[in-house]
């Protein structure tokens, strides 16, 4: 009896293959030696040793998540995809909006559009996150219309508005997305997109005192000044 071993790690052995045939020979010693052969099928059985991964799609597509303010809700902000090197369960992945801030959205300001900013962070199998993302945003499946070029489990996620928004109140949002396998224990990783909303001149000036009263000497100069009004406009830029 001769024992078959393994001369590679199973685990990259899987991500390779599901089952491996092997064809195992005997020779005798005598003086005319006979063979004999045999068929080994080896089912590599997986564990679930991949964290998923998050892509957006077209890889090569670089942008900006921009939002105009007091459109309606659908419109498209960014398409990602979700996939995981393991099988079955294992590589099954779904992905859900969250909010770690326990507010969701972050005031700031700034000019200039603001990159679109995806990233992932690995998280242990005991991080929950415990407060929904408010319903600014909708996480959807979508078809594809070009290919993926991974051999593992992949679904197509669409980000889309589920909400109107107003920059004055709200310039900037993190939208976060997380991503997590079925297996046992299950592994995680979070992804964060950067939304700026766009301005468009929805406010009108407005003076800081709706009446004045002033007094003007009679033997004021031509030319001098008289009194000043101040005037403000809540959009940005011109």
């Amino acid at each position: 009896m001769v024992p078959l071993s393994c001369i590679t790690n199973p685990d990259s052995t899987h991500s390779l293959y599901d089952q491996i045939v092997l064809t195992v020979e005997a020779t005798d010693m005598g003086s005319l030696p006979r063979a004999s052969t045999c068929l080994v099928e080896i089912q590599v059985e997986d564990v679930n040793d991949h964290r998923p991964q998050l892509h957006f799609e077209p890889s090569k597509l670089t942008a900006y998540a921009l939002v105009p303010e007091n459109e309606a809700p659908g419109r498209l902000v960014a398409v990602f995809t979700a996939h995981d090197a393991d099988s079955g369960e294992n590589g099954r992945v779904t992905c859900r909006l969250v909010d770690t801030s326990g507010a969701g959205i972050h005031s700031g300001s700034g000019s200039g559009p603001t990159e679109l900013s995806f990233g992932s962070t690995e998280t242990s199998s005991s991080c929950l996150y415990l407060f929904l993302f408010p319903g600014f945003f909708s996480l959807s499946f979508c078809l594809l219309f070009f290919p993926i070029t991974t051999r593992a489990q992949t679904c197509s996620y669409k980000l889309t508005t589920a909400a109107m928004f107003d920059r004055e109140v709200t310039p900037t949002i993190f939208v976060w997305i997380l991503c997590s396998d079925h297996g046992q224990p299950p592994h995680h990783v979070t992804g964060s997109v950067l939304v700026r909303i766009q301005d468009v001149n929805d406010e009108a000036p407005n003076f800081g005192r709706h009446h004045s009263y002033f007094t003007v000497n009679e033997a004021t100069a031509v030319g001098d000044a008289l009194f000043t009004v101040n005037a403000t406009d809540r959009d940005e830029g011109e």
